[in-house]
């Protein structure tokens, strides 16, 4: 079994040795990320070039393993992450640190039983069978515990953890049934209901953070959970919507804001990006739950010629001297591009989006939202069918005050707006009552 283990390691290590001429990890200087992101470059700085150390250890230990990881409050779906991003303790640099749930907080009986089948598991003789189990025991914990060295804090790696908690509290819970052999009836059942009560309460638990707003939620999702909330929250949700005239820098996870003349509503997704310039200036930790047609612009394109016949560039939408523009670039395909954007040194998110198929007779959709809210464009390209995957071209930032005229034209592109946007409904039901 060591051999069958030092082979597969070496095999690994050799790979990336010569992926990456190194024998483990990553050359994280050669990442893309890196050169875009200055605090990407002044963390691999700080830690000489390394995501891993000792030096992370005290903020891993606390963001996972603290009693309190997670609010509770009375607005479905009443369980949430934490108000903040994860604590930095002695104030040392991260990579990234989010919004993040600890293990006892979200699995309270794989944390409690696996507590008792490690003090099982440690105290036991050698000769005794639970004692064959110290060793995957071991490889499980060390495969999990490599995150308290790691510089970046996310409660998606709680899953790392699992292979460990499943098998000590397996331990914990073969144990603890053994003790019980012998008790009353009484004893047994009361154990028993405890033990169905922590289970219920963590799937609990996890169903409600999986429902906070993500990153990547559409309008869709974040206007079903508004609703939601609306009719099952144990407090009224009208209490909860803040009106403001400039949306805040950050707000925790699950925060509501309206504009004053209900333009738009906005639901917060807890992510601190004060770290990434662009997305701070679009305030991306807030998604759209809805907004007004003078924000959301439904288009279409058709091309009645093949691309090669079409003029190079076509004018869809302006704000400002802001342009969106269809840019023909081979006889195929065409990129979606902002003319002129509102703020060019800011590179990422970029202004242009990528290739895309065009072919003569086929109408094309797409969503453009020009938000003086966020101060944002996002051009979301929905292909020449109902099922096409919605795609989002560009998500770069927009100043100035607008409006957005759309170009409509006819001829070999045909341009024409179809709309778009929210009656604001739900906005004024929660702003007005």
């Amino acid at each position: 079994m060591l051999a069958i283990g030092a082979a597969t390691a070496l095999v690994g290590a050799a790979i990336n040795e010569i992926k990456f001429g190194l024998l483990f990890g990553l050359p994280m200087g050669d990442h893309v990320w890196t050169h875009l992101n200055a605090h990407r470059r002044a963390f691999l700085a700080a830690h000489g070039g390394q995501e891993t150390g000792l030096s992370f250890l005290p903020s891993n230990l606390l963001a996972y393993l603290q009693p309190f990881g997670i609010r509770i409050n009375g607005t479905f779906p009443f369980v949430w992450l934490p108000g903040h991003p994860a604590t930095r303790v002695g104030g040392i640099l991260f990579d990234q640190t989010y919004p993040t749930a600890s293990i006892p907080s979200s699995m309270p009986l794989l944390a409690l039983l696996a507590v008792v089948g490690v003090v099982v598991a440690v105290r036991s003789r050698r000769q005794q069978p639970i004692g064959l189990v110290r060793l995957p025991l071991l490889a499980a914990a060390v495969s999990g515990g490599a995150l308290f060295l790691w510089g970046y804090i996310a409660t998606r790696y709680l899953g790392d953890f699992l292979p460990f908690l499943v098998l000590a509290s397996a331990i914990g819970l073969v144990t603890l049934v053994a003790r019980l052999d012998g008790r009353t009836r009484r004893t047994r059942t009361a154990w028993a209901a405890g033990i169905v009560a922590l289970a219920v309460a963590s799937i609990a638990i996890n169903t409600a953070l999986a429902s906070s707003p993500g990153q990547d939620w559409t309008t869709t999702q974040t206007s079903g959970l508004v609703t939601a909330q609306r009719s099952l929250s144990l407090t009224p949700l009208t209490s909860s919507v803040h009106v403001v005239a400039h949306l805040p820098d950050y707000a925790p996870v699950g925060a509501l804001f309206a504009t004053p003349t209900c333009d738009g509503l906005y639901v917060s997704n807890g992510t601190d990006f004060s770290t990434i310039p662009g997305k701070a200036l679009q305030h991306a930790e807030m998604q759209p739950v809805e907004r007004s047609a003078a924000i959301v612009h439904d288009l279409t394109v058709r091309f009645d010629r093949p691309l090669a016949q079409v003029p190079r560039t076509t004018p869809l939408l302006s704000w400002g001297r802001t342009t969106l523009v269809l840019r023909v670039v081979d006889r195929y395909g065409f990129r979606l591009v902002l003319a002129h954007p509102s703020l060019p040194s800011v590179t990422w998110p970029g202004p242009a989006g990528g290739w895309t198929a065009g072919a003569p007779g086929h109408t094309y959709r797409l969503t453009v939202a020009t938000d003086p809210n966020l101060h944002a464009i996002t051009v979301t390209w929905r292909g020449a069918h109902p099922g096409d995957v919605p795609l989002v071209m560009i998500d770069h930032v927009l100043l100035g005050s607008g409006p957005a005229i759309v170009h409509p034209s006819v001829g070999p592109v045909a341009v024409r707006s179809t709309g778009g946007g929210s009656d604001m409904a739900l906005c004024r039901s929660l702003v007005h009552g």
